[in-house]
């Protein structure tokens, strides 16, 4: 918690936001999109995305909303598939666990820190000699399974550079791999942060 700028300070951070660019691989295939995200931890998130080339005019919106998720395109705002949401709603989770002070964490073996938080997966974490969090295990529902039996993605997390704001300090690169297959790198331009 030091790390990222102390407990009493990260106790106080209502909201990030930040605005970058991303890859989202799709196969072989890797699409360059540009977002503008906010996240309040664990409680909602909406993303803003854009294919570089096209520009805002053809924005994509996902929104979380506690249990609920939409997306609204072209105008029109729909509700996500029950699993669709569950998935992403697991992946903006990711987010509250990076400002730890959230969750609760416990030491596993192999100096590996175990994050848990009502109504979402657990996360193990790994960090660096001057504890900023370097890379973390984490396992969100598969978003195509409309039964949502149960299946996990496995999925892989590394962190890299710092971005900066009212002295919370963040990971301005994040890349996962799914599977051992890339699936998601995102690279912050600006971040800012909300304080209670």
């Amino acid at each position: 918690m030091t790390a990222i700028g102390g407990r009493d300070l990260i106790q106080r951070v209502r909201s990030i936001r930040w605005t970058g660019t991303a890859k989202v691989y799709a196969g072989d295939k890797a699409i360059d999109i540009g977002v503008e995200t906010y996240v309040e931890p664990f409680v909602r998130a909406r993303s803003d995305s854009w294919l570089i080339g096209e520009g805002r005019s053809e924005m994509r919106t996902l929104m979380i909303e506690g249990e609920r998720g939409f997306k609204v395109m072209n105008g029109l705002q729909s509700a996500l598939p029950p699993a669709v949401t569950i998935n992403e709603r697991q992946q903006f989770g990711i987010y509250g666990y990076l400002l730890m002070a959230p969750a609760r964490w416990e030491a596993i073996p192999r100096g590996v820190l175990r994050g848990s938080h009502t109504g979402f997966p657990s996360i193990d974490i790994r960090l660096a000699k001057d504890g900023r969090i370097i890379s973390a295990d984490y396992a969100v529902l598969a978003p195509d399974e409309p039964d949502a039996d149960g299946k996990q993605i496995r999925q892989y997390l590394r962190f890299a550079g710092t971005v900066t704001d009212k002295g919370v300090r963040w990971p301005q690169r994040l890349a996962i791999t799914q599977n051992n297959r890339p699936f998601f790198a995102l690279s912050i331009d600006h971040f800012s942060v909300d304080l209670r």
